[in-house]
C-alpha cells in the first residue's frame, strides 16, 4: 500500500492516539488522550518559569500562539481572580488576546480558566470556546488530573512488536528523521535560550500529534532529541522522501501559518532488516 493510500485510510480507521483515547485510563493521565477524552478543542498549560509564564502543553494552538505565551506574573495576577474557573468572553477577553496568533484571536469566543498549583509551583488550564461544557462540577476531577499531566509525558507511547513483526511481512523498514531544528530558530530566535528550549519542547509535542496520524500501523514514529522526530515505513513500493515531506508540510500547515517548506527537513536514516534494530532507532537517542 502507497503513502497516499495510507494517508486516505486514516479517515476511515481510528489508529494510533485518536484509537487509545477510547480506552482512557484515569489512572494514568497523558495530555493528549486526556484532551480528546473530554472533547476539548482547543487549551493549554501554562507554567511558572522564573517569575514568567509559558505554554507547557498545547492542544490546537498554532506556534505563534506558543511564541505569545511568555507573560508575567502581574498580568496573571491582574486577570485572575477566583481560583476556581474564571470565566472571559465579550470586552473581558482583550487582555488575553495578546497570547494568541491573530487567526486564532479571531476564532475564540469565551475563554475559561482553572489555576493549579504542584509543588508550590503555579500553572493554569486554559481552554478556548469551552462555554458549553459544565466545568463547575469537575473542578477536583480537573485538578487531579492536571496534577498527573505535568508530571507525565504527553503522549502513551509504546511499540506493539507483534503490529511491528506485521510490517516486516510488507517490507524492510524505510528509517526517516524529521528535524525542525531550523524551524525554531527563527521562530524564538529573540527568546532567552532556556524560554527557547521550553517552547521548542512544547511545539514539537504539538507538531508530534499532529503528524503522527499521518502513519497509521504498522508505521511507527517517535519523538527523538533535537527537535526531530523519527518514524520508521513499511512498503512494497519504492517510498518518496519527497512525497513524504510534502504531506508532513501540508499537515502542519496551520500550525506554522507561513512557508517552511525549505526549512522543515525529511531526511532518509537508511533502511532496517530486523525489528530489534527498529526498535532501537525509534527509542534511543
Amino acid at each position: 500500500m502507497g503513502l497516499l493510500s495510507r494517508i486516505e485510510s486514516i479517515a476511515q480507521h481510528k489508529t494510533g492516539l485518536l484509537a487509545r483515547a477510547e480506552h482512557f485510563e484515569s489512572e494514568k493521565v497523558f495530555f493528549y488522550d486526556w484532551i480528546i477524552s473530554q472533547n476539548i478543542t482547543q487549551c493549554g498549560i501554562f507554567a511558572s518559569q522564573d517569575n514568567f509564564f509559558y505554554l507547557k502543553k498545547s492542544f490546537g494552538l498554532d506556534l505563534e500562539t506558543i511564541s505569545n505565551s511568555i507573560s508575567t506574573e502581574a498580568f496573571w495576577d491582574g486577570i485572575i481572580k477566583d481560583n476556581n474557573w474564571n470565566y472571559f468572553n465579550g470586552e473581558s477577553l482583550t487582555p488575553l488576546f495578546q497570547l494568541f496568533s491573530d487567526k486564532q484571536k479571531d476564532n475564540i469566543n469565551s475563554i475559561s480558566i482553572l489555576p493549579f498549583c504542584e509543588n508550590n509551583k503555579k500553572y493554569f488550564l486554559l481552554i478556548i470556546n469551552g462555554e458549553n461544557k459544565d466545568f463547575d462540577s469537575k473542578i477536583e476531577q480537573y485538578r487531579s488530573n492536571l496534577i498527573n499531566l505535568i508530571k507525565n509525558p504527553s503522549f502513551n507511547f509504546s511499540i506493539q512488536e507483534e503490529i511491528l513483526e506485521n510490517g516486516f511481512e510488507i517490507s524492510k523498514a524505510n528509517l526517516f528523521i524529521l528535524s525542525l531544528k531550523l524551524c525554531f530558530e527563527d521562530s524564538f530566535a529573540q527568546l532567552d535560550s532556556k524560554f527557547a528550549n521550553l517552547l521548542a519542547e512544547t511545539s514539537m509535542d504539538e507538531i508530534y500529534f499532529r503528524m503522527s496520524k499521518l502513519f497509521s500501523k504498522p508505521n511507527y514514529s517517535s519523538l527523538g532529541q533535537n527537535n526531530e522526530i523519527k518514524f520508521v515505513m513499511f512498503s512494497k513500493d519504492d517510498i518518496d522522501d519527497k512525497l513524504i515531506q510534502f504531506h508532513i508540510n501540508n499537515s502542519l500547515k496551520s500550525f506554522f501559518m507561513q512557508d517552511t517548506s525549505s526549512k522543515i527537513l525529511v531526511l532518509p536514516a537508511g533502511i532496517c532488516p530486523n525489528k530489534k534494530g527498529t526498535v532501537d532507532f525509534l527509542l534511543k537517542g
